[in-house]
């Protein structure tokens, strides 16, 4: 015979052993679940798009064409400096002008600025190169400028962050006209916008206008005395992706897609303002945005939903159990005539 208390003892186990196992399984389950589906997602906010200044008239490149800067933007996801959880992009920028020829009477020697307004936040400016390209009988030479001043501000404004970057130089002793290129590296913050668990969007926002879309202060600077965009600017946007972030939408529609052999990501190349004269000059584009999803991430989410599932199928079943057993043993106690 099993004593009394070993058989209570026994009966409650029996009970509450479910009932305890299953509301773990179930809190575990739901935890699971809200992991795969809280995902906070800040409301964007279309800031100050892109464009680029000057404090002295440049040259258009071309004599048949009304573009003064030609401005490369490499994007790249998969670089180290890159995290795109938290918004960030590695990005490369490529500027090419032309300072105008001197008639020989004039100064020749001037303070020369050129700089680019970046919607959001520009961080850990570097590797800045600045060089004249000089045409010889030997081919082309870069001459290295040295630079005055290298600087880039941040304007917040209605919740609006915008990063303006400015660099000064002496124009050269030179009456001809002279062809500059300028390369610096940055890290892009807040450019990705996290829309789900698993996707994302890259949003790169270009100024259609000059004044409307200068962020203050800088509608008043000295050193923006000239503004390029649209027809006068020549915008170029490359964007690499690792190979596991599958494309799924871009705007406009991806001229280039490209993958090196050996390469672990792939890139998207669009010519932004330069058009066909058939379609009647430059392109009005007003953004740049690519919707893409992180393949591990996904794979991430589809664990957890599996997971969520296991526990909390588990979990129900388990309480169930213990609710049933619960209630046949007041049945038998009931039966036996013993207060409950």
């Amino acid at each position: 015979m099993i004593p009394k208390s070993l058989s209570l003892l026994l009966k409650s186990a029996v009970v509450l052993f479910p009932l305890l196992a299953g509301g773990f399984l179930t809190f575990l389950g739901g935890e699971r679940l809200y992991e795969a589906n809280a995902v906070q997602v800040e409301k964007w906010t279309a800031p100050f798009g892109l464009l680029a200044f000057s404090s002295t008239q440049l040259a258009p490149i071309t004599d048949s064409d009304k573009q003064c800067i030609k401005m490369q933007i490499k994007l790249d996801m998969k670089a180290k400096e890159a995290n795109v959880l938290q918004g960030i992009a590695r990005c490369e920028v490529f500027l090419d002008f032309s300072l105008p020829s001197y008639d020989g009477k004039e100064e020749t020697e001037e303070d020369i600025y050129v700089g680019v307004q970046f919607p959001f936040r520009v961080v850990n400016l570097r590797n800045l190169q600045l060089a004249w390209k000089r045409l010889s009988t030997e081919g082309e030479t870069l001459i290295e400028i040295p630079t005055k001043s290298v600087n880039v501000s941040v304007v917040e404004e209605n919740d609006l962050v915008t990063s303006v970057f400015c660099v000064g130089f002496i124009r050269s002793q030179t009456t001809e006209r002279q062809d500059i290129s300028l390369v610096f590296n940055f890290e892009w913050e807040d450019l990705i916008c996290r829309e789900g668990f698993s996707t994302f969007t890259c949003t790169l926002p270009v100024a259609l206008a000059a004044g409307s879309e200068f962020a203050h202060p800088y509608t008043q600077n000295p050193n923006a005395r000239y503004v390029y965009h649209t027809e006068t600017l020549g915008l170029t946007v490359d964007m690499t992706f690792p190979m596991d972030f599958e494309i799924k939408q871009a705007y406009p529609q991806i001229e280039i897609m490209r993958t090196e052999t050996g390469s672990d990501g792939r890139s998207l190349f669009w010519e932004i303002n330069a058009e066909p004269e058939t379609y009647g000059g430059s392109k009005a584009i007003q953004l740049v945005s690519v919707d893409f999803e992180d393949n591990r991430l996904s794979e991430t989410r589809n664990r957890l939903m599996f997971d969520s599932g296991l526990f909390m199928g588990l979990g129900i079943a388990l309480i169930l159990s213990g609710i049933h057993e619960a209630v046949r043993v007041v049945a038998e106690m009931r039966e036996k005539g013993k207060p409950i």
